[in-house]
């Protein structure tokens, strides 16, 4: 279920329709969690950055630092792409 939702996400956010993806989340906001424990780190990592963006646009920071850094921390440490994201991660949101 998570693939789908992040396909479903991906899409909207390149159409930058903000708004039907918040809408597409908030029936799933029961299950979500049980869903995240059972699903692929990918897919968890993806979910938590685009929940996270979802996050900055509506204004939320709190929530959106918790997600992406969660995401962050599903990421592996030792794959060198990683590392530039959580570079990355250190500038926007704790800098």
């Amino acid at each position: 279920m998570i693939s789908i939702l992040n396909s479903y996400l991906k899409n909207l956010f390149c159409q930058r329709n903000f708004i039907a993806a918040q809408v597409l989340l908030d029936p799933y906001q029961d299950i979500l969690e049980g869903e995240l424990m059972i699903c692929p780190l990918s897919e968890l990592t993806t979910f938590y950055y685009y929940y996270g963006r979802l996050f900055i646009y509506t204004e939320q920071y709190d929530s959106a630092t918790e997600c992406i850094s969660k995401a962050i921390q599903a990421c592996d440490p030792e794959n060198e792409r990683n590392l530039s994201y959580r570079w990355l991660y250190r500038f926007i949101v704790v800098g």
